[in-house]
C-alpha cells in the first residue's frame, strides 16, 4: 500500500509543478489492451480475419488532451521502434517545451529499453529541453490523477 501511495503522490507532485510551471509537460503513456477487427459475431468468419489492432495512448496530465497512435499487426508490431516512433513524434509536436516527464509502466518493449533511452537523448539535446521517464511500480500504474 506504501508503493501505491508514493506512486500517486509522484504523480500528483509532477502534475502540480506543470500547472504551476510553465513549460514543464507531464505526459502518462500507456498502450491500451489489444482490439481484434473486424468486430464480427460469425465464428468460423471470426477466427480467419480477425487482426490485431494496437492503441498507444500519450495522456497530458494538466491540458487533458489525448493523443492515441493506432495500427494493426499488419503495419507494425510491439518493438521498441514503434513505440520510440509514437513518443518522439508526440514530443516534436509540443511547443514551448522545457521539461517533459514521461510516467509509464516498466514495460521493457515499450518504455524501458535503450532504443527510446536514446532517442530521448537526441531528443532533448536537440531541443535543448530535459526529459525524464518515470516508471511506475507494477500494480499501480492504473490511477491516473486527474
Amino acid at each position: 500500500m506504501n508503493d501505491k501511495r508514493r506512486a500517486e503522490e509522484e504523480k500528483a507532485k509532477g502534475k502540480t509543478e506543470a500547472q504551476e510551471r510553465n513549460g514543464t509537460v507531464v505526459i502518462c503513456i500507456d498502450l491500451q489492451g489489444v482490439l481484434l477487427a473486424p468486430p464480427i459475431n460469425a465464428s468460423s468468419t471470426y477466427f480467419k480475419t480477425k487482426l490485431a489492432v494496437h492503441n498507444f495512448t500519450l495522456y497530458n496530465m494538466v491540458t487533458k488532451d489525448v493523443v492515441c497512435y493506432a495500427w494493426h499487426e499488419a503495419e507494425g508490431g510491439l518493438t521498441s521502434n514503434e513505440f520510440t516512433s509514437c513518443i518522439i513524434d508526440h514530443l516534436s509536436s509540443l511547443s514551448g517545451a522545457n521539461k517533459i516527464v514521461l510516467y509509464s509502466d516498466g514495460c521493457v518493449y515499450q518504455n524501458k529499453n535503450s532504443v527510446l533511452a536514446s532517442a530521448l537523448s537526441a531528443f532533448s539535446l536537440q531541443r535543448e529541453c530535459e526529459v525524464q521517464q518515470k516508471y511506475l511500480v507494477k500494480g499501480h500504474t492504473h490511477k491516473v490523477i486527474w
